[in-house]
């Protein structure tokens, strides 16, 4: 469990070092972590509905990034555990993962864009 948190403080301490796009290699390695340890990763999709409807990543749950700041409660339960936000980018998903780090999320990262989760072998649905 001490290697899990080390690479979430890691990962977030690079994403906080000025690189604004998400990193689906990065949030591979949370999931793979995560399968390791058992524990469940949460996809958040910050994209517009109309790209929601478009294709997303299967279960994941949708808050588009301008609702983050009113909704990030619905993710509270979640706060010490693996959650990755994407967009189409990563541009989106940092500032949604900012408003989560200000609520005290240990372990979300930014996991960039939708395609870029997708070559890495995460399940999208339409």
């Amino acid at each position: 469990m001490r290697n899990w948190f080390a690479l979430v403080l890691v990962l977030a301490t690079v994403g906080a070092c000025g690189r604004p796009r998400g990193d689906a290699a990065a949030a591979a390695a949370v999931a793979t972590q995560a399968a390791k340890t058992g524990t469940a990763v949460t996809y958040v999709d910050v994209r517009s509905a109309e790209e929601w409807a478009q294709g997303h990543v299967a279960g994941a749950i949708h808050i588009p990034v301008e609702q983050m700041p009113e909704r990030w409660t619905e993710l509270a339960a979640l706060k010490d555990k693996p959650v990755v936000l994407y967009c189409q980018s990563g541009g989106r998903a940092a500032a949604a993962l900012q408003v989560l780090q200000q609520h005290g999320f240990t372990a979300a990262v930014n996991g960039g864009g939708l395609a870029g989760l997708q070559a890495q072998g995460v399940a999208v649905s339409q």
